[in-house]
């Protein structure tokens, strides 16, 4: 017995698919006990599966009349907006219109939707793009001049609106006269050059703005909401349970030898439960439900160790059982003789 108790006081704690789930009420009608409860989705069968039959309460016996479940999921709805920014080459409305997306998809924590155009919030600005100058060139042509002078010549004209200014002027003689045995000029062709800078501007853009509005919706996943209906048992029902449950008695040669047996047969048939590293009792497992609410009264800690003895792991391995401290249950698996329950 002192091996055993070292080995199990030494061995490793390890978690074995532990199934939990949150009683939220307890609702008496009549002759009729509604126990409400929430479950993990992923536990839900192993939640069923374990439910406990009969039950007791106030003094009391109750058996299982029959449990519904309520999915408690929901569509969460949020408001949510955008805005769009675009440079457009135009600042008309239709061209405008052509180049705004008209929905913007949304995905953000979760949350998915669409956001329309607010085409009453468009906001439309124009952009000065700058210029550039090119060179404006007129050539004019002045004749009868009575000299080769630049005096003969204007300085600027107009074009276009621009002003030219005078470059540069090539002679030509027009006619010439006889002065002794010489011919010379005697009127004179002005082929004058002028010159101005255009300014020309680049085209404007605008910076459109539009805002964006819609709605986003995300499914939150809640747990099962269980409820398991319980009747009361008549009394008949009570004393037919008694008779199915006599004790058969235990034929010992000796009050000894009785004692024996009976001490084995209670130690070989209970889980040592610890808490906080300290022992807490032994608890017998009935109908696949291991009950330790008086541990209430031992420990403020939530956390326990479960230590199964050789004899008891074997005879329970592979099993899901159900581990109740007063309101709170938990549904384990036994896979290894040394179990940690945290409620």
């Amino acid at each position: 017995m002192k091996k055993i108790l070292l080995s199990l006081m030494l061995g490793l704690l390890l978690i074995q698919n532990v199934y939990a789930s949150e009683i939220t009420d307890v609702v008496k009608e009549d002759n009729k006990l509604n126990y409400i409860y929430e479950v993990n989705k992923e536990e839900r069968d192993s939640f069923i599966e374990n439910l406990e039959k009969e039950i007791s309460y106030e003094d009391n016996k109750y058996k299982l009349l029959d449990y519904n479940i309520e999915e408690q999921d929901y569509i969460d709805t949020i408001e949510i907006n955008d805005t769009k920014e675009v440079v457009s080459n135009s600042n008309s409305l239709e061209e405008i219109f052509n180049i705004l997306p008209k929905t913007l998809n949304y995905e953000k924590d979760g949350y998915i939707g669409i956001n329309n155009l607010d085409y009453d919030s468009i906001e439309v600005t124009p952009i000065y793009n700058g210029y550039y100058e090119e060179y404006i060139d007129e050539t004019k042509q002045y004749f009868d001049l009575a000299k080769n002078d630049m005096d003969f010549i204007p300085k600027k004209i107009e074009k276009d609106g621009h002003t030219l200014y005078l470059i540069n002027v090539d002679w030509y003689i027009q006619t010439t006269k006889n002065t002794g045995d010489f011919k010379i000029g005697d009127l004179y062709r002005g082929e004058a050059l002028y010159r101005g800078v255009k300014r020309i501007y680049n085209p404007y853009t605008y910076k459109v703005i539009a805002k964006y509005k819609g709605t986003a919706e995300k499914k939150i996943e809640k747990p099962y909401l269980i409820k398991v209906n319980y009747k009361k048992m008549q009394r008949e029902e009570k004393v037919v349970e008694k008779k199915n449950n006599i004790a058969v008695p235990i034929v010992a040669t000796s009050t000894g030898a009785l004692f024996v047996v009976l001490l084995i047969f209670f130690f070989s048939n209970n889980v040592k439960v610890y808490s906080e590293n300290k022992y807490i009792g032994r608890y017998k497992i009935k109908e696949n439900v291991l009950d330790i609410s008086s541990s209430i009264n031992k420990t403020n800690s939530n956390e326990y160790i479960l230590k199964f003895n050789k004899k008891l792991f074997e005879k329970n391995k592979g099993k899901t059982i159900k581990i109740v401290k007063g309101n709170l249950i938990k549904y384990c698996k036994i896979d290894n003789s040394n179990i940690e329950v945290k409620f």
